[in-house]
């Protein structure tokens, strides 16, 4: 009866040191676990592409602090974002008119985001354009209060065909969700932007140069990109 009673706790003492180096092992395997690159912290501002030059960031806020004046009411190029708009560029590769337009729709400055994905050797590659302090003009009637960032794609179809491009964007908006502590209900679609201004062009989203109605123009990303995008990032809105 000893020698069984030996036999059971001999045998209760391997299995709780067994388990013990099971728990042990995983939790080595764990901490060991290489975490994934942020993306935010190795972004530096594109200083060129294609030999061509990015805008003048000194000439830029000067120029959108008097267009925020015209648009907004206020002078002001400086930006606490709390809102992640996402559009796509209607290009097949990186759109020069981000970095070099000085005016668009005869007003300066220039058109820009605060970042353009695109895919190079089958990967995502993130170009940061504007400092995230800094007002871009990309989105219109939310400039004041939003992330812009451009996606290559030529529309919609050739967008949803680019998994490591939109893996990239959910990755990075991801990080800018919590950098900012901005919630899922407030990462949009550029036509959603849209939406609201036809709505009702002088609410939450507005634009002093608007008078009377306002007719949406964008399509940008899609109804189905935004559906993809919302479920990555953990729900829908």
């Amino acid at each position: 009866m000893m020698t069984n009673l030996f036999w059971r706790n001999s045998r209760n003492v391997v299995a709780i040191a067994l388990f013990a180096v099971l728990l042990c092992g995983n939790s080595i395997a764990e901490t060991d676990a290489p975490e994934k690159p942020s993306l935010l912290s190795s972004a530096r501002i594109l200083e060129e592409y294609g030999g061509v030059p990015n805008r003048n960031l000194e000439e830029w806020k000067k120029e959108i602090a008097a267009y925020s004046l015209r648009h907004y009411g206020v002078a002001e190029w400086a930006l606490s974002p709390n809102a992640i708009i996402l559009h796509y560029t209607a290009t097949a590769g990186f759109p020069l008119n981000l970095i070099e337009s000085r005016s668009f729709q005869n007003e300066a400055p220039g058109v820009a985001s605060h970042f353009v994905i695109a895919e190079e050797g089958g990967s995502g590659v993130v170009y940061q354009l504007l400092p995230l302090d800094v007002m871009s003009r990309a989105t219109f009637g939310a400039n004041f209060c939003s992330i812009s960032i451009e996606i290559v794609a030529l529309n919609e179809k050739d967008l949803l065909g680019k998994q490591a491009t939109l893996d990239t964007a959910i990755a990075l908006v991801r990080e800018l969700m919590a950098r900012y502590d901005i919630p899922l209900e407030r990462v949009y679609g550029h036509s959603e932007i849209d939406a609201f201004l036809e709505k009702n062009p002088h609410g939450e989203f507005f634009d002093n140069t608007i008078h009377g109605s306002f007719v949406r123009r964008k399509v940008d990303p899609g109804p189905r990109v935004m559906a993809l995008v919302r479920t990555a990032l953990g729900g829908e809105r």
